[in-house]
């Protein structure tokens, strides 16, 4: 009777922990998820750029301030982050690297329609907190077709996306890329002459895909004023970029 009962108890006190044990990785987070899975792919990487892990996207060069804001054709350099048709928020750190963006343990999926431009950012800025910035590189809107992750891609500077997220200046710079339908565009009224309706579609889709009422719209700007605000935010570059 007695061996019955301590079997009974042993096999029940491994039940209980065997649960417990279950609970326990059910709680933390798992890169097994879907949302890990989408967040890693499908879109690819470019050439100058690797996955370390899962979390993490290391360069040849430093990424957040390797490469020289602009090139001596007029153009700016611009990095793709988020490649246009996803969802899934990676972004450049200031160590030069490209993380996954994580919140509440889990990737930062938008939960909106995908990215509807490439979406990344101007090398060698920084929108300093002093002068209401979020203390992040110079975002830009790279309208064209989509690129791969990691990009560093010639564009040209052709307006601005004013908007303010929590308090601080979120302005986007919009640019066209090269060999594409856009290429001639010089202007923001040259883009809603010849494209009509690609600033309407931008403009709904960044105020909304945060939720209605997180951000607020303040205007376009016109190339010169884009222009002004990279100038006025430019940093030095790091000439031993390598990492």
């Amino acid at each position: 009777m007695r061996l019955r009962l301590w079997l009974f108890m042993l096999i029940t006190c491994g039940l209980v922990c065997t649960q417990a044990g279950a609970d326990d990785a059910s709680s933390k987070p798992s890169t097994a998820t879907p949302e890990y899975k989408l967040a890693n792919g499908p879109a690819p990487l470019a050439e100058n750029v690797k996955q370390v892990d899962l979390l993490t996207i290391r360069g040849i060069k430093n990424l957040y301030n390797g490469y020289p804001t602009r090139n001596d054709d007029a153009t700016i350099n611009a990095i793709v982050e988020i490649p246009s048709g996803t969802n899934a928020k990676w972004e450049i750190n200031h160590t030069g690297k490209m993380e996954l963006e994580i919140r509440e343990g889990a990737p930062r999926i938008v939960k909106y329609l995908p990215y509807p431009c490439n979406y990344g950012v101007v090398p060698s800025t920084k929108l300093a907190k002093e002068t209401g910035g979020d203390g992040d590189p110079v975002d830009v809107l790279i309208l064209g077709p989509a690129l791969a992750r990691g990009t560093v891609a010639k564009v040209k500077v052709v307006g601005l996306l004013k908007l303010v997220d929590k308090g601080e200046l979120d302005h986007k710079v919009l640019a066209v890329m090269e060999h594409t339908p856009l290429a001639k565009v010089k202007s923001l009224k040259e883009l809603n002459e010849q494209f009509p309706g690609v600033t309407d579609i931008l403009q709904t889709w960044f105020l909304n895909y945060k939720g209605p009422g997180k951000m607020v719209f303040k205007g376009w700007g016109e190339a010169t004023e884009a222009n002004e605000l990279i100038e006025r935010n430019t940093i030095p570059v790091q000439q031993s970029a390598r990492r």
